[in-house]
Protein backbone atom coordinates (compact mmCIF):
# COMPACT_ATOMS: atom_id res chain seq x y z
CA UNK A 1 0.00 0.00 0.00
CA UNK A 2 2.75 2.44 0.92
CA UNK A 3 4.51 1.56 -2.27
CA UNK A 4 1.44 2.45 -4.29
CA UNK A 5 1.10 5.86 -2.59
CA UNK A 6 4.77 6.62 -3.26
CA UNK A 7 4.34 5.76 -6.91
CA UNK A 8 1.32 8.11 -7.22
CA UNK A 9 3.17 11.04 -5.62
CA UNK A 10 6.18 10.52 -7.84
CA UNK A 11 3.95 10.47 -10.92
CA UNK A 12 2.21 13.75 -9.88
CA UNK A 13 5.54 15.41 -9.29
CA UNK A 14 6.74 14.39 -12.72
CA UNK A 15 3.56 15.75 -14.32
CA UNK A 16 4.00 19.05 -12.50
CA UNK A 17 7.61 19.34 -13.60
CA UNK A 18 6.67 18.55 -17.16
CA UNK A 19 3.94 21.21 -17.10
CA UNK A 20 6.31 23.82 -15.58
CA UNK A 21 8.79 23.16 -18.36
CA UNK A 22 6.11 24.07 -20.83
CA UNK A 23 5.82 27.74 -19.42
CA UNK A 24 7.33 30.44 -21.69
CA UNK A 25 10.61 32.13 -20.78
CA UNK A 26 10.26 34.82 -18.13
CA UNK A 27 7.21 33.15 -16.54
CA UNK A 28 6.82 30.63 -13.80
CA UNK A 29 4.35 27.84 -13.05
CA UNK A 30 1.93 28.92 -10.34
CA UNK A 31 0.49 25.49 -9.59
CA UNK A 32 -2.31 25.71 -12.11
CA UNK A 33 -1.28 28.32 -14.68
CA UNK A 34 1.87 29.89 -15.97
CA UNK A 35 2.18 33.35 -14.34
CA UNK A 36 4.20 36.52 -14.78
CA UNK A 37 6.74 37.10 -11.97
CA UNK A 38 6.63 40.01 -9.51
CA UNK A 39 8.84 43.04 -10.35
CA UNK A 40 11.82 44.21 -8.26
CA UNK A 41 11.03 45.77 -4.86
CA UNK A 42 8.01 43.40 -4.46
CA UNK A 43 7.40 39.79 -3.47
CA UNK A 44 4.76 37.18 -4.45
CA UNK A 45 1.61 37.27 -2.41
CA UNK A 46 -0.48 34.89 -4.59
CA UNK A 47 -0.01 33.31 -8.04
CA UNK A 48 -2.14 34.34 -10.98
CA UNK A 49 -5.65 32.90 -11.46
CA UNK A 50 -5.55 32.86 -15.28
CA UNK A 51 -3.08 31.51 -17.77
CA UNK A 52 -0.19 33.92 -18.43
CA UNK A 53 -1.73 36.34 -15.97
CA UNK A 54 -0.13 38.77 -13.52
CA UNK A 55 0.80 37.54 -10.09
CA UNK A 56 -0.52 39.19 -6.96
CA UNK A 57 2.50 41.06 -5.48
CA UNK A 58 3.21 43.18 -2.37
CA UNK A 59 5.95 45.84 -1.77
CA UNK A 60 8.95 44.85 0.29
CA UNK A 61 8.60 45.82 3.98
CA UNK A 62 11.01 48.27 5.65
CA UNK A 63 14.50 46.80 6.12
CA UNK A 64 14.12 44.34 3.22
CA UNK A 65 14.79 44.51 -0.51
CA UNK A 66 14.30 42.62 -3.78
CA UNK A 67 16.58 43.65 -6.64
CA UNK A 68 15.17 41.39 -9.40
CA UNK A 69 11.98 39.95 -10.87
CA UNK A 70 10.88 37.03 -8.75
CA UNK A 71 8.23 34.67 -7.53
CA UNK A 72 9.62 34.64 -3.98
CA UNK A 73 7.17 34.75 -1.14
CA UNK A 74 9.38 37.14 0.93
CA UNK A 75 11.94 39.91 0.34
CA UNK A 76 15.57 39.61 1.35
CA UNK A 77 16.76 41.34 4.58
CA UNK A 78 19.14 44.32 4.09
CA UNK A 79 22.78 43.99 5.09
CA UNK A 80 23.88 45.34 8.50
CA UNK A 81 27.09 47.37 8.70
CA UNK A 82 29.87 46.22 10.99
CA UNK A 83 31.55 48.21 13.80
CA UNK A 84 32.99 51.64 12.77
CA UNK A 85 31.45 51.24 9.29
CA UNK A 86 28.94 53.61 7.75
CA UNK A 87 26.23 53.08 5.14
CA UNK A 88 27.65 54.25 1.83
CA UNK A 89 24.35 53.35 0.12
CA UNK A 90 21.18 53.13 2.24
CA UNK A 91 18.80 50.20 2.23
CA UNK A 92 16.09 50.59 -0.44
CA UNK A 93 13.20 48.28 -1.51
CA UNK A 94 15.09 47.60 -4.76
CA UNK A 95 18.71 47.77 -3.49
CA UNK A 96 20.67 46.29 -0.63
CA UNK A 97 22.57 48.47 1.88
CA UNK A 98 26.27 48.96 1.06
CA UNK A 99 28.64 49.43 3.99
CA UNK A 100 32.11 50.90 4.08
CA UNK A 101 34.53 53.25 5.84
CA UNK A 102 34.52 57.03 5.89
CA UNK A 103 36.88 58.89 3.52
CA UNK A 104 40.46 58.65 4.77
CA UNK A 105 39.86 55.21 6.34
CA UNK A 106 39.97 51.60 5.12
CA UNK A 107 38.48 48.33 6.42
CA UNK A 108 41.17 46.10 7.84
CA UNK A 109 39.98 42.46 7.69
CA UNK A 110 42.45 41.52 10.40
CA UNK A 111 40.76 43.85 12.92
CA UNK A 112 37.25 43.90 11.37
CA UNK A 113 36.88 47.68 11.74
CA UNK A 114 37.95 50.86 9.91
CA UNK A 115 41.43 52.31 10.40
CA UNK A 116 43.08 55.56 9.29
CA UNK A 117 44.80 55.50 5.94
CA UNK A 118 48.58 55.82 5.99
CA UNK A 119 50.03 59.22 5.00
CA UNK A 120 53.30 59.32 3.11
CA UNK A 121 55.92 61.43 4.85
CA UNK A 122 58.02 64.20 3.27
CA UNK A 123 60.39 62.62 0.76
CA UNK A 124 57.95 59.82 -0.11
CA UNK A 125 55.17 59.65 -2.69
CA UNK A 126 51.99 57.62 -3.03
CA UNK A 127 52.27 54.50 -5.19
CA UNK A 128 48.79 53.12 -4.50
CA UNK A 129 46.12 55.31 -2.87
CA UNK A 130 44.01 54.19 0.05
CA UNK A 131 40.73 52.38 -0.83
CA UNK A 132 37.86 50.88 1.15
CA UNK A 133 39.72 47.63 1.57
CA UNK A 134 43.43 48.51 1.13
CA UNK A 135 45.81 50.89 2.87
CA UNK A 136 48.03 53.53 1.22
CA UNK A 137 51.31 52.35 -0.25
CA UNK A 138 54.29 54.75 -0.24
CA UNK A 139 57.80 54.70 -1.69
CA UNK A 140 60.78 57.10 -1.45
CA UNK A 141 61.08 59.67 -4.22
CA UNK A 142 63.68 58.71 -6.81
CA UNK A 143 66.34 61.05 -8.23
CA UNK A 144 64.80 63.93 -10.14
CA UNK A 145 61.59 63.84 -8.09
CA UNK A 146 60.60 65.24 -4.70
CA UNK A 147 57.73 65.50 -2.21
CA UNK A 148 57.64 68.32 0.35
CA UNK A 149 54.21 67.57 1.89
CA UNK A 150 52.62 64.87 4.03
CA UNK A 151 49.77 63.29 2.06
CA UNK A 152 47.89 60.06 1.35
CA UNK A 153 47.14 61.04 -2.26
CA UNK A 154 50.08 63.04 -3.72
CA UNK A 155 52.74 61.33 -5.78
CA UNK A 156 56.37 62.46 -6.11
CA UNK A 157 56.71 65.53 -8.34
CA UNK A 158 59.36 66.21 -10.98
CA UNK A 159 62.06 68.70 -9.96
CA UNK A 160 62.13 72.13 -11.61
CA UNK A 161 64.87 72.97 -14.11
CA UNK A 162 66.93 76.17 -14.02
CA UNK A 163 68.97 77.83 -16.75
CA UNK A 164 72.66 76.89 -16.93
CA UNK A 165 74.69 78.26 -14.02
CA UNK A 166 71.42 79.41 -12.45
CA UNK A 167 70.99 76.70 -9.80
CA UNK A 168 71.39 77.89 -6.23
CA UNK A 169 70.52 74.57 -4.51
CA UNK A 170 70.02 71.20 -6.15
CA UNK A 171 66.73 69.31 -5.91
CA UNK A 172 66.50 66.45 -3.43
CA UNK A 173 63.80 64.07 -2.25
CA UNK A 174 62.30 66.60 0.18
CA UNK A 175 62.77 69.93 -1.68
CA UNK A 176 62.45 71.32 -5.19
CA UNK A 177 65.32 73.00 -7.04
CA UNK A 178 66.17 76.56 -5.91
CA UNK A 179 67.24 78.76 -8.82
CA UNK A 180 69.45 81.84 -8.77
CA UNK A 181 67.72 85.20 -9.48
CA UNK A 182 67.90 86.14 -13.13
CA UNK A 183 70.60 88.78 -13.71
CA UNK A 184 70.44 91.54 -16.35
CA UNK A 185 73.25 91.38 -18.90
CA UNK A 186 73.93 95.11 -19.34
CA UNK A 187 77.00 94.71 -21.56
CA UNK A 188 75.05 92.60 -24.04
CA UNK A 189 72.22 95.13 -23.98
CA UNK A 190 74.61 98.02 -24.62
CA UNK A 191 76.27 96.15 -27.46
CA UNK A 192 72.92 95.47 -29.06
CA UNK A 193 71.85 99.10 -28.67
CA UNK A 194 75.02 100.40 -30.32
CA UNK A 195 74.11 98.59 -33.51
CA UNK A 196 70.77 100.38 -33.80
CA UNK A 197 72.08 103.59 -35.52
CA UNK A 198 73.61 101.57 -38.35
CA UNK A 199 70.32 99.80 -39.02
CA UNK A 200 67.95 102.79 -38.61
CA UNK A 201 67.16 105.39 -41.29
CA UNK A 202 66.28 108.08 -38.73
CA UNK A 203 68.57 111.10 -38.33
CA UNK A 204 67.90 111.53 -34.62
CA UNK A 205 70.51 110.04 -32.29
CA UNK A 206 69.52 106.80 -30.62
CA UNK A 207 70.23 106.52 -26.86
CA UNK A 208 73.10 104.21 -26.10
CA UNK A 209 71.38 102.71 -23.08
CA UNK A 210 68.45 101.29 -25.06
CA UNK A 211 67.29 97.72 -24.71
CA UNK A 212 64.55 95.88 -22.89
CA UNK A 213 66.83 94.89 -20.01
CA UNK A 214 67.16 98.55 -18.86
CA UNK A 215 63.41 99.22 -18.64
CA UNK A 216 63.23 98.52 -14.88
CA UNK A 217 65.78 101.32 -14.28
CA UNK A 218 63.63 103.81 -16.22
CA UNK A 219 60.62 102.66 -14.28
CA UNK A 220 62.35 103.42 -10.98
CA UNK A 221 63.26 106.91 -12.20
CA UNK A 222 59.65 107.48 -13.23
CA UNK A 223 58.50 106.42 -9.77
CA UNK A 224 60.89 108.91 -8.14
CA UNK A 225 59.54 111.71 -10.35
CA UNK A 226 56.02 110.67 -9.42
CA UNK A 227 56.82 110.85 -5.68
CA UNK A 228 58.51 114.25 -6.09
CA UNK A 229 55.47 115.56 -7.96
CA UNK A 230 53.08 114.43 -5.21
CA UNK A 231 55.30 115.97 -2.52
CA UNK A 232 55.43 119.29 -4.39
CA UNK A 233 51.65 119.33 -4.81
CA UNK A 234 51.16 118.70 -1.09
CA UNK A 235 53.60 121.51 -0.25
CA UNK A 236 51.68 123.93 -2.50
CA UNK A 237 48.38 122.97 -0.84
CA UNK A 238 49.87 123.55 2.63
CA UNK A 239 51.20 126.98 1.59
CA UNK A 240 47.78 127.98 0.21
CA UNK A 241 46.05 126.91 3.44
CA UNK A 242 48.55 128.87 5.56
CA UNK A 243 48.11 131.96 3.36
CA UNK A 244 44.32 131.79 3.65
CA UNK A 245 44.61 131.43 7.42
CA UNK A 246 46.89 134.49 7.66
CA UNK A 247 44.51 136.60 5.54
CA UNK A 248 41.51 135.61 7.64
CA UNK A 249 43.43 136.23 10.87
CA UNK A 250 44.48 139.69 9.64
CA UNK A 251 40.90 140.58 8.74
CA UNK A 252 39.71 139.50 12.18
CA UNK A 253 42.38 141.68 13.83
CA UNK A 254 41.40 144.67 11.67
CA UNK A 255 37.75 144.14 12.55
CA UNK A 256 38.58 144.05 16.27
CA UNK A 257 40.62 147.27 15.97
CA UNK A 258 37.74 148.94 14.14
CA UNK A 259 35.32 147.88 16.87
CA UNK A 260 37.63 149.30 19.55
CA UNK A 261 37.85 152.59 17.64
CA UNK A 262 34.06 152.73 17.42
CA UNK A 263 33.88 152.19 21.16
CA UNK A 264 36.28 155.06 21.80
CA UNK A 265 34.22 157.30 19.53
CA UNK A 266 31.04 156.41 21.40
CA UNK A 267 32.72 157.13 24.73
CA UNK A 268 33.51 160.68 23.62
CA UNK A 269 30.02 161.53 22.38
CA UNK A 270 28.98 163.56 25.39
CA UNK A 271 30.38 167.04 25.90
CA UNK A 272 30.26 168.30 29.43
CA UNK A 273 29.92 172.09 29.90
CA UNK A 274 31.77 173.65 32.88
CA UNK A 275 29.70 174.66 35.87
CA UNK A 276 28.33 178.24 35.83
CA UNK A 277 29.31 180.83 38.37
CA UNK A 278 27.23 183.35 40.20
CA UNK A 279 28.29 185.98 37.65
CA UNK A 280 26.72 184.04 34.85
CA UNK A 281 23.48 185.54 33.67
CA UNK A 282 20.29 183.70 34.49
CA UNK A 283 19.43 182.97 30.88
CA UNK A 284 22.99 181.62 30.39
CA UNK A 285 22.79 179.44 33.53
CA UNK A 286 19.55 177.98 32.30
CA UNK A 287 21.29 176.81 29.16
CA UNK A 288 24.33 175.41 31.00
CA UNK A 289 24.35 171.83 32.08
CA UNK A 290 24.97 168.32 30.66
CA UNK A 291 24.66 168.36 26.86
CA UNK A 292 25.32 165.71 24.27
CA UNK A 293 24.76 164.33 20.77
CA UNK A 294 22.95 161.34 19.38
CA UNK A 295 24.73 157.99 19.10
CA UNK A 296 26.58 156.87 16.02
CA UNK A 297 23.61 154.85 14.79
CA UNK A 298 21.48 157.97 14.24
CA UNK A 299 24.20 159.65 12.17
CA UNK A 300 23.02 163.25 13.07
CA UNK A 301 24.64 165.68 15.50
CA UNK A 302 22.36 167.15 18.13
CA UNK A 303 22.60 170.96 18.43
CA UNK A 304 22.44 172.63 21.87
CA UNK A 305 19.02 173.85 22.84
CA UNK A 306 18.72 176.58 25.49
CA UNK A 307 14.94 176.68 25.29
CA UNK A 308 14.17 173.13 26.47
CA UNK A 309 13.01 171.91 29.83
CA UNK A 310 14.91 169.68 32.25
CA UNK A 311 13.34 166.44 30.98
CA UNK A 312 16.07 165.07 28.61
CA UNK A 313 19.83 164.82 28.21
CA UNK A 314 20.02 165.83 24.51
CA UNK A 315 20.80 169.57 24.72
CA UNK A 316 18.23 170.29 27.41
CA UNK A 317 18.81 172.38 30.56
CA UNK A 318 19.04 170.38 33.76
CA UNK A 319 18.52 173.33 36.10
CA UNK A 320 21.26 174.73 38.30
CA UNK A 321 24.41 172.97 39.43
CA UNK A 322 22.93 172.17 42.85
CA UNK A 323 20.26 169.93 41.38
CA UNK A 324 20.36 166.46 42.92
CA UNK A 325 21.05 163.52 40.60
CA UNK A 326 18.03 161.64 41.89
CA UNK A 327 15.84 164.54 40.71
CA UNK A 328 16.99 164.20 37.11
CA UNK A 329 14.67 162.51 34.58
CA UNK A 330 15.13 158.75 34.15
CA UNK A 331 16.14 159.26 30.53
CA UNK A 332 19.39 160.90 31.67
CA UNK A 333 20.50 157.64 33.36
CA UNK A 334 19.70 155.59 30.27
CA UNK A 335 21.48 157.90 27.81
CA UNK A 336 24.51 158.29 30.03
CA UNK A 337 24.63 154.54 30.59
CA UNK A 338 24.68 153.84 26.85
CA UNK A 339 27.62 156.22 26.46
CA UNK A 340 29.67 154.96 29.40
CA UNK A 341 28.94 151.24 28.93
CA UNK A 342 30.40 150.41 25.50
CA UNK A 343 32.49 147.22 25.55
CA UNK A 344 35.15 148.60 27.89
CA UNK A 345 34.34 148.56 31.60
CA UNK A 346 36.94 151.23 32.43
CA UNK A 347 34.40 154.05 32.02
CA UNK A 348 31.86 153.14 34.65
CA UNK A 349 34.45 151.43 36.91
CA UNK A 350 36.48 154.67 37.09
CA UNK A 351 33.27 156.59 37.68
CA UNK A 352 32.33 154.25 40.53
CA UNK A 353 35.79 154.63 42.03
CA UNK A 354 35.60 158.44 41.98
CA UNK A 355 32.14 158.23 43.55
CA UNK A 356 33.69 156.23 46.43
CA UNK A 357 32.11 152.84 45.68
CA UNK A 358 33.75 149.85 47.38
CA UNK A 359 35.28 146.83 45.63
CA UNK A 360 32.32 144.66 46.62
CA UNK A 361 29.95 147.26 45.16
CA UNK A 362 31.84 147.17 41.84
CA UNK A 363 31.72 143.34 41.77
CA UNK A 364 27.95 143.45 42.30
CA UNK A 365 27.58 145.97 39.48
CA UNK A 366 29.64 143.72 37.17
CA UNK A 367 26.91 141.08 37.34
CA UNK A 368 24.89 143.25 34.94
CA UNK A 369 27.52 145.13 32.88
CA UNK A 370 25.00 146.55 30.38
CA UNK A 371 23.25 148.43 33.22
CA UNK A 372 26.34 149.17 35.34
CA UNK A 373 26.41 152.97 34.79
CA UNK A 374 22.68 153.39 35.35
CA UNK A 375 22.89 151.38 38.57
CA UNK A 376 25.95 153.37 39.70
CA UNK A 377 24.19 156.72 39.20
CA UNK A 378 20.97 155.49 40.81
CA UNK A 379 22.77 154.20 43.92
CA UNK A 380 25.01 157.28 44.19
CA UNK A 381 21.99 159.56 43.67
CA UNK A 382 20.52 158.34 46.96
CA UNK A 383 23.47 159.75 48.89
CA UNK A 384 23.65 163.26 50.34
CA UNK A 385 25.46 165.81 48.18
CA UNK A 386 24.97 163.86 44.94
CA UNK A 387 24.48 166.99 42.82
CA UNK A 388 25.02 167.68 39.15
CA UNK A 389 27.95 169.92 40.04
CA UNK A 390 29.76 167.03 41.76
CA UNK A 391 29.01 164.65 38.87
CA UNK A 392 30.40 167.11 36.31
CA UNK A 393 33.58 167.59 38.31
CA UNK A 394 34.01 163.80 38.56
CA UNK A 395 33.50 163.30 34.84
CA UNK A 396 36.20 165.89 34.13
CA UNK A 397 38.83 163.83 35.93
Amino acid sequence: MEAQILIVLTFCSLLRTIHALNCPDGMYYGGVYCCKPCPAATYLKQPCNVSNGNSFCEPCPRGTYMNESNNKTACKPCKKCGPSQVALVPCKPSENRQCGCQPGKFHDPAFLFCMDCLKCIVGEGVVSPCTQTTNTKCQPCTKGTFSDIVSNAERCMICSKCEPAGIKEECNATRDTICEPRQVNISRSLTASQTIPTMSLQTDPVPTNGGSSLKPIKSEEGNSYYIIGISGAMLVVICVVVAIYCVLRRRCDERNIANENDAEIEEAKYDFVPATTSETPAHARSSHGLRGRRTKQSGHQREPDSQGSSGSLQGVSIGNDKTLIRDLPAGVYLDLGRLLNPKSSNNWVKLAGHLEFTTNDVKNLELFPDEATQSTLEQWGQRDGSTVDVLISVLKK
